[in-house]
C-alpha cells in the first residue's frame, strides 16, 4: 500500500507572484492498483 498524506505544492515561494496549486492532498493505493495523473473530460 502507498499512502500520502498533507501534500502541497507552492510555486515561487517566498515572491509576490507566490501561488499556493495543491493543498493537503491526500492519496492512497492499494496493491493492484495504480494513479497515472490523467483526467479524461467526456463530451467536449
Amino acid at each position: 500500500m502507498l499512502r500520502l498524506n498533507q501534500l502541497y505544492k507552492v510555486f515561487n515561494e517566498g515572491t509576490p507572484d507566490e501561488k499556493l496549486a495543491l493543498q493537503n492532498l491526500q492519496l492512497e493505493l492499494k496493491k493492484g492498483e495504480f494513479f497515472n495523473g490523467h483526467r479524461q473530460q467526456w463530451g467536449r
